[in-house]
């Protein structure tokens, strides 16, 4: 190291004299290369080897001596030995949990989020000691019992979905990344639909028990193929957000068009429920500036009205609109994650998801509170200057602009803006209101090419007043509104065609899905007046 500039004049004269090899000379320092023991003996010092970290190394006794041919040119010497100085701190490929928290404007303490439980809800088995190495490969002081599998149902084992677990430890890593003082309940089943709706189920049971304050669900498929599950997994989520719970669900990875093999546009569920904040991605770069991810997916519900929280939004249509915000999921600015022996540098929404889920954690114990807040899109909404808004890039139909969009939604979260707002609810979850169920007890009485059809209101009304029903016929889609009746009549019909009836009912926040349909009427011309 040198004191002065001629000091490298000073330093390749030496060497000359000495018969050493200049490798390198800089303005700061200067690299000589020559036998051992004579730059042993040049430099005051004895050389000896040892084991450290399972090799032998080369060790010198004591600090190395300045020449005196280099005195007042050189401050000090060092080398002549290749003990590790520096200890890793690295995880493998992808971001760090510091780099996540200088780009999200989190505290990064290595207890953020103790105190509060975050959900995962999967159908893959894993190996949880993944989650060891990954822990001590970040520097995290991990728990013993910190992170609960929840077994459910039993996904096999994890050769029959290599994805599935790596998925799992996407995950659970992030989460660990973010909050890495958080309680984690994975909650395992298999992926069927009894294991579906059991495994959310059982969420929803810890969550009535203030078990659990956030949740974070990395799969999902497209609306149209989740069709016979949404009306019975719909109910059981609200249930999951009503308790307190503050869901994220991944918007997708396929762009505007979700459902794989179909160029359509399409959304993925359960990001498009109403109850639930769907995350799209971004591509994150170093200086902490954000583009859209071309896979976030991202686009208008074919299922769900659009909620009140987004009656503000500069979108066309009426269905509901996803995502809701969004953070890093390109794989190529991911996460470094750990599975079987192997890292891993992870993306997608599946990243995006849980980023949230922890971030919300980790600033609610900062705040310190202990409990969920359940729905906090009115939140989100209400505040959009406290999230980044990613205005470049596009995914397939929709592009990133100012303001809310299909892509990124409100944006990726500035947690030190945005904690003051989500936390001056703490200690009062947030009223979860929701959609409303179908209404039930629909019939249909025949007359001349038209029917009357009545129904009872919904038992569960969302926490919301009704503010009104449509009624459609089948054949043919014949609509009615109402303004909040339970009856209708229904005109334009077929005499001799047979007729079933379905209504739907609308609150503040949405619409519900369509109800059992009714007995089929046939409607009939009445007989000639007798004369």
């Amino acid at each position: 190291m040198l004191s002065s500039a001629s000091g490298v004049a000073s330093a390749r004269a030496f060497a000359r004299a000495n018969g050493l090899t200049i490798l390198h000379a800089g303005p700061g320092v200067v690299e000589m290369q020559g036998p051992a023991d004579t730059l042993a003996s040049l430099f005051g010092t004895s050389l000896s080897t040892r084991s450290v970290q399972g090799r032998r190394v080369q060790a010198h006794a004591g600090p190395l001596v300045v020449p005196g041919a280099l005195k007042g040119q050189v401050r000090a010497a060092v080398g002549l030995s290749d003990e590790p100085l520096m200890r890793p701190r690295n995880i493998p490929g992808g971001y760090t949990p510091t780099d996540f928290a200088r780009a999200y404007h989190l505290g990064g303490a290595l207890t953020a989020g103790t105190g509060l439980t975050v959900a995962t809800v999967q159908f893959s088995n894993w190996d949880p000691t993944s989650a060891t190495t990954y822990a001590q490969a970040a520097g995290i002081g991990l728990r013993s019992g910190q992170i609960s599998p929840v077994s459910v149902g039993d996904p096999g084992p994890i050769s029959n979905d290599p994805n599935g677990a790596l998925e799992v430890a996407l995950d659970v890593e992030t989460l660990l990344a973010v909050a890495p003082g958080a309680d984690q309940r994975v909650y395992i089943a298999a992926n069927n639909g009894a294991d579906i709706l059991a495994n959310y189920d059982a969420l929803l049971q810890d969550a009535q028990q203030g078990l659990v304050q956030v949740a974070s669900v990395s799969w999902g498929t497209c609306e149209a193929r989740a069709a016979g599950l949404i009306p019975y997994l719909s109910p059981i989520i609200d249930g999951i957000v009503s308790a307190g719970v503050t869901m994220f669900a991944s918007s997708g990875d396929s762009g505007s068009a979700d459902c794989s093999g179909t160029t359509g546009a399409a959304v993925d569920y359960p990001a498009s429920d109403p109850s639930v904040v769907g995350v799209g991605g971004t591509n994150l770069q170093p200086a902490w500036t954000e583009t859209a991810w071309p896979g976030s997916g991202g686009g208008l519900s074919q299922v769900f009205g659009r909620p009140y929280y987004q009656s503000a939004i500069a979108m066309a249509g009426s269905g509901r609109a996803v995502p809701d915000v969004a953070s890093d999921a390109d794989p190529n600015t991911g996460l470094g994650v750990y599975l079987g022996g192997q890292w891993f540098k992870e993306g997608g929404t599946s990243l995006s998801a849980p980023t949230w889920a922890g971030g919300l954690a980790s600033t609610l114990t900062a705040a310190g509170c202990t409990q969920g807040l359940g729905d906090i899109h009115a939140l989100l909404y209400d505040h959009p200057d406290a999230l980044r808004d990613v205005t470049s890039g596009s995914n397939g139909d929709y592009t990133s602009t100012s303001g809310y969009d299909a892509v990124t939604g409100l944006g990726a979260p500035l947690w030190d803006a945005l904690g003051p707002v989500v936390t001056a609810s703490c200690g009062t979850p947030l009223p979860a209101m929701t959609a409303p169920e179908p209404p039930t007890g629909v019939s249909g009485i025949p007359g001349d090419a038209q029917a009357s059809v009545s129904w009872a209101a919904p038992s569960n009304t969302g926490g919301s007043a009704i503010t009104g029903y449509e009624v459609t016929a089948t054949p043919g889609g014949t609509t009615v509104t109402t303004n909040g009746d339970t009856t209708a009549r229904v005109t334009g019909l077929t005499n001799g065609t047979p007729y079933t009836f379905t209504v739907t009912a609308t609150n503040s926040v949405g619409t519900s899905l369509a109800s059992a349909p009714s007995v089929a009427i046939t409607p009939t011309t009445p007989p000639p007046a007798g004369g």
